[in-house]
């Protein structure tokens, strides 16, 4: 027999973001990327109509020369 649980869960509070937004708000970005991946294709036989790919993500401009720093999955192609 599994042990009765506790009802009760302790809860932190979130963390207050708001001076963070305020200073960096401005270098947050959205990356978006959309490549042409091929012939769609039904069953063997190719079609006419092309298939795009597309991936969304976001990242921080971290250099006063626009470098952009984000993660792999952002544009991990």
């Amino acid at each position: 027999m599994l042990p009765k649980a506790s009802s009760t869960v302790a809860l932190k509070p979130a963390p207050d973001f708001t001076r963070l937004v305020k200073t960096y708000g401005g270098a947050v970005v959205n990356i978006s990327a959309v490549r042409e991946a091929g012939l769609r294709r039904e069953g063997n036989v190719p079609r006419q109509d092309r298939v795009d790919e597309s991936t969304l993500g976001s990242g921080f401009i971290v250099g006063a020369d626009g470098y952009i720093l984000t993660n792999a999955h952002g544009n991990g192609w």
